[in-house]
């Protein structure tokens, strides 16, 4: 009888821990790098396998950024560039960063919508990458959020305050 209580208790905190919304932001600045001040910033086109999404991403980076007072320009590449290629065009441009995201993770799922975005900031003048966030999020299944597009603010907020260093919001529904 214990076993079997036993048994019931672990699958039920399992499936509640497994249903839970859940978040994460990862990322640091390359030891010895800093933002430069008035610096320029080239962001690229978000990519990742949904247009939609990537489109709705690059708009919230560019709104984050520029709310923020940061000096940022869309890249008017008209094919995909990875953030290393982009370096000579920056350079050429007379900017400082180059700003590449990749939404790695965008899926509505029985489980829990999914969302994960990853950033990359490169210094165009030592083509190094001094820069990198990724924030993830997980929603309950019927919860918060009911699409994945409405991970969409705090993706672009939280992975930007990690790079740039400010707070970052409080979402509606927040699962911490």
């Amino acid at each position: 009888m214990r076993s079997t209580a036993a048994g019931v208790l672990l699958a039920l905190v399992c499936t509640v821990g497994c249903s839970s919304a859940y978040r994460r932001t990862e990322g640091q600045w390359v030891p010895g790098k800093a933002l430069s001040p008035h610096s320029k910033i080239l962001l690229l086109p978000v990519t990742g396998r949904d247009s939609e999404a990537c489109e709705m991403m690059t708009g919230a980076l560019i709104g984050k950024l520029s709310q923020k007072g940061l000096n940022v320009v869309l890249s008017d590449v008209k094919r995909k560039q990875s953030g290393a290629a982009a370096l000579s065009h920056g350079l050429g441009q007379g900017y400082d960063y180059v700003l590449e995201g990749l939404l790695s993770k965008w899926e509505d799922k029985s489980s829990g919508d999914e969302a994960e975005l990853t950033l990359k900031l490169y210094e165009v003048s030592s083509g190094e990458v001094v820069a990198s966030a990724v924030h993830y999020d997980h929603g309950r299944a019927n919860h918060w959020p009911s699409d994945p597009k409405d991970f969409i603010t705090e993706l672009a907020d939280c992975a930007l305050a990690k790079i740039f260093g400010w707070k970052p919001g409080v979402y509606e529904g927040d699962p911490n």
